[in-house]
């Protein structure tokens, strides 16, 4: 859905001007041809057909930029220049090339501050928190764009600030923030309303019905769309209405009104065949799909498959060959074609896959990026360090001649000199009063963000340590040759996984989606020591589940050490209980073995420690002491030794108490 609205609708219109910009394109060749001085006029002739060219070429407009950036530096024209310099380092962004595009970027600000270029500055800032957003940096993304937003209001730049805030937007909506995201489209739309940009104003309003929909707000959502759509018809934009009317379709679909989705969509996917919307008839195709299955209309169903198979082959994108292949295998199965509907399965497992490749690969290219990134900017930081230094020593050397020359004029009007440092010294100081109260509110804001991705990154270590320890476990099966166990260990931990990264988006979870999370890791536990231990989960009557929240993740170190330490070294009769209970305020959890206890354990396990020493634990402690920090939760984890009759250590008990949450 939001692939839709903001990358296709982008797409298509970038495409129909790249075609419009063709004939704009020659005529400005021709007229470079016909100038063959080398001046500043020929320098905006370079710089004017690489704007145009980039859209189509990004790595030849690179050439006319560069060509641009060097007669401008020989016609002291340095606003040619920072324009030139910051084309370069968005057609290196263009071209995911994002080292070079940092570096180019962080040169359009050095160039742009020398010649007072503000504009450009700003466009600089944008440029860089474009380029951290797609390197996954959220946090320096949002530093960059927030200098931007200073700067553009500064200069009143309307339509730079209005396109920064509607950045900022995306940049939350990636954050899983929809609320701030919210917030800064409809400032954007406040601005294109009083610039009176309605295409602008469209895309904006349809980002805010992409987050409608994610919050499952369908009416509203359906009205944003409607009414984009009947604009797009009247103004004869045929690509946005053909991406408003599957926005369209799609919420219908969500709604169950099959009839109308079916309806609209069949209305405009001759209008995408005749523009060529190859993407755009394809997700058609798939929209219709699913409304013949609701249907039950199995026979149109398997034709939309087939079409949208045919669209794969003509982008030829795996993803759409897993898909179409996944929407052949759901309508075989529907019809009994057990046979048609295996085989189809297997092209989308194998599509799939191979989609899953390249996603990994792409990650890995992205962690490989920033650290040359970090490089370039370290040699930046070199390099701006020695030419203050040089600037610095040309400035004394200006300084010490203009004393000399001025040395008698000083002593007659020393008077006067003194009158105007005084006058400018206090001017200064209000100034630097001013600047020192918004440094303060600026960085009791960024103590603010630096706090909350503390606790994210606190959280987000908790899923890293437990998947290794199930491929650690998967890894075992196979080398052991016991595929049915491992194939069975494998599907459990597939669903686990999938429910640990949708629990992992917010702080709390519900009670219930934590006992179902906990029951799932205890049985791929039970799987993984041959059944070796029997477990219990006992919640208190008095507590509601559906209501109650906790922080997520919060138990599964604190079982993990319990089963590995506990209760894996007692040689049988291994048992785990945990237990639920809550009074007026608090929620009080046990988790009891009756394994060889912490003194034994602790014996065994100084031989590994330093080989592989463990951070679940640590890491739940940091967890309760930042939630003890920002919230004033009164937490409590303590640790209780087991005796039997005879004085022997049998097993541990720990428990945790958490303040009772009620979800909103």
């Amino acid at each position: 859905m939001k692939k839709t609205v903001i990358q296709s609708c982008f797409l298509l219109v970038s495409m129909i001007q790249a075609v419009a910009q063709t004939a704009e394109l020659d005529s400005l060749i021709k007229n470079l041809d016909n100038h063959k001085t080398i001046d500043s006029v020929r320098a905006q002739l370079l710089l004017d057909i690489a704007v145009k060219l980039r859209r189509i070429n990004p790595k030849e407009a690179i050439t006319y930029y560069d060509s641009a950036y060097r007669i401008a530096g020989n016609s002291a024209t340095p606003l040619i220049q920072t324009r030139a310099n910051n084309g370069i380092a968005i057609c290196y962004g263009m071209m995911g090339d994002y080292p070079s595009a940092i570096e180019y970027f962080h040169r359009t600000l050095s160039l742009s501050k020398q010649v007072n270029d503000f504009v450009r500055l700003a466009d600089g800032y944008n440029g860089l928190g474009i380029v951290y957003k797609r390197l996954g940096d959220y946090p320096q993304s949002l530093v960059y764009y927030t200098q931007a937003l200073a700067l553009y209001d500064s200069i009143q730049d309307q339509m730079g600030l209005a396109a920064a805030h509607e950045n900022v937007g995306v940049l939350y909506d990636l954050m899983k923030e929809p609320g701030k995201a919210m917030e800064y489209y409809q400032s954007a739309i406040a601005i294109y309303e009083k610039e009176n940009k309605p295409i602008q104003i469209l895309t904006a309003k349809s980002n805010i019905g992409v987050l409608y929909v994610g919050e499952k707000r369908y009416d509203e959502a359906l009205k944003i769309f409607q009414d984009n759509l009947r604009v797009y018809d009247s103004l004869q934009r045929p690509a946005n209405a053909i991406v408003a009317a599957t926005d369209i379709a799609h919420v219908y679909i969500l709604q169950g009104k099959l009839v109308e989705a079916n309806e609209i969509l069949l209305k405009y996917l001759d209008q995408a065949r005749e523009l060529s919307m190859k993407q755009e008839e394809a997700d058609i195709y798939q929209n219709l799909f699913e409304v013949a299955v609701a249907m039950q209309q199995y026979d149109q169903a398997l034709h939309y498959a087939r079409n949208y198979l045919q669209m794969a082959k003509v982008l030829d994108a795996k993803k759409f060959y897993s898909t179409a292949y996944s929407l052949l295998s759901r309508v075989y199965e529907k019809r009994g074609e057990w046979n048609k509907a295996l085989e189809a399965y297997k092209e989308h497992k194998a599509w799939s896959d191979s989609v899953f490749n390249e996603d990994n690969a792409r990650a890995f290219k992205a962690q490989e990026v920033k650290v040359e990134v970090l490089e370039k900017n370290k040699q930046l930081a070199e390099q701006t360090l020695r030419l203050e230094f040089l600037q610095e020593q040309v400035q004394q050397e200006i300084r010490q001649k203009w004393l000399l020359a001025i040395v008698s004029v000083l002593l007659l009007a020393s008077g006067i000199l003194a009158y105007q440092k005084f006058t400018e010294r206090r001017r200064m100081n209000n100034v630097l009063t001013a600047k020192n109260q918004q440094i303060l509110k600026q960085k009791a804001h960024i103590e603010e963000m630096n706090y909350q991705l503390e606790n994210r990154m606190l959280r987000a270590q908790i899923n890293p340590h437990f998947i290794f320890n199930s491929l650690s476990s998967i890894q075992h099966f196979i080398t052991a040759d016991d595929k049915p166990a491992a194939l069975k260990y494998l599907t459990k931990f597939s669903h686990l996984l999938r429910q640990v990264l949708e629990s992992s988006i917010t702080g709390n979870v519900l009670l219930k989606e934590e006992l179902k999370l906990l029951t799932m890791y205890l049985e791929l536990e039970a799987l993984r020591f041959d059944n070796g231990f029997t477990f219990s989960i006992d919640v208190d009557e008095k507590i509601n589940a559906d209501e109650v929240e906790i922080p997520t993740m919060i138990l599964q170190p604190l079982i993990e050490n319990a089963i590995l330490h506990g209760l894996m070294p007692k040689p049988n009769n291994r048992n785990l209980r945990i237990a639920f209970k809550a009074d007026d305020t608090n929620l009080e959890i046990t988790i009891e073995d009756n394994g060889i206890g912490r003194t034994a354990a602790a014996e065994k396990q100084k031989g590994r420690q330093k080989e592989s020493p463990s951070r679940g634990i640590s890491v739940t402690e940091q967890r309760l002491a930042s939630l003890r920090a920002k919230h004033g939760w009164q937490t409590d984890l303590h640790y209780r030794d087991l005796i039997d009759a005879f004085g022997k250590p049998a097993g541990t008990c720990v428990v945790l108490r958490l303040p009772i949450l009620e979800s909103v």
